[in-house]
């Protein structure tokens, strides 16, 4: 059914089913089911295109945060 429409890459959709307490990864983002079968994320906004639906990154690799560090390198 997801395929179907545009998806929101930032929040699953409101119709979105889960399983009260599993923790669920949508694109950049880890979310958990509340008690009452509804998906809450964090606010964070996902970059369009960058992450796969799994929270894997389209180029193959894993986000790093502290992958590159080569602006504090060239500051200083």
């Amino acid at each position: 059914a997801l395929a179907e429409r545009e998806v929101n890459e930032s929040m699953p959709p409101a119709d979105y089913k889960c399983t009260p307490g599993e923790l669920i990864s949508w694109y950049c983002k880890t979310c958990r089911c509340t008690e009452d079968a509804l998906v809450a994320c964090p606010r964070q906004l996902c970059p369009q295109g960058e992450f796969n639906r799994d929270g894997s990154r389209r180029s193959g690799k894993s986000f790093d945060y502290e992958a590159d560090d080569s602006i504090s390198e060239s500051e200083e």
